[in-house]
């Protein structure tokens, strides 16, 4: 066999494999395979900070609340402020997943 005809080989044997279906399913699992454990880490690192932040600032927050705010506001008002930073985090958040 010719280095033309062995390379010619190789060629058709990519362009195959290339056209393989259970080939591509096999590449695109693997692929999502690592954005979801990429994705997994990262919401993991996001929980753990947002835990010791929560942890470093909670006592500071309680007493601001209780000497300023907790006199005006009712549980509704709450309710909608909470949900209000929890999508806005979200919307912020978005691009790095």
């Amino acid at each position: 066999m010719t280095l033309d005809a062995e390379l010619a080989a190789v060629w058709n044997e990519e362009i195959a494999r290339a056209h393989n279906p259970a080939f591509s399913i096999a590449v695109m699992r693997r692929i999502e395979r690592s954005l979801y454990r990429r994705a997994l880490v990262l919401s993991i690192a996001i929980v753990a900070v947002a835990t010791l932040l929560f942890i470093i600032v909670a006592p500071l927050l309680t007493s601001i609340w209780r000497q300023s705010f907790a006199r005006s506001l009712n549980a509704l008002t709450l309710v909608f402020l909470l949900s209000a930073l929890s999508v806005f985090l979200s919307k912020c958040l978005r691009p790095l997943f």
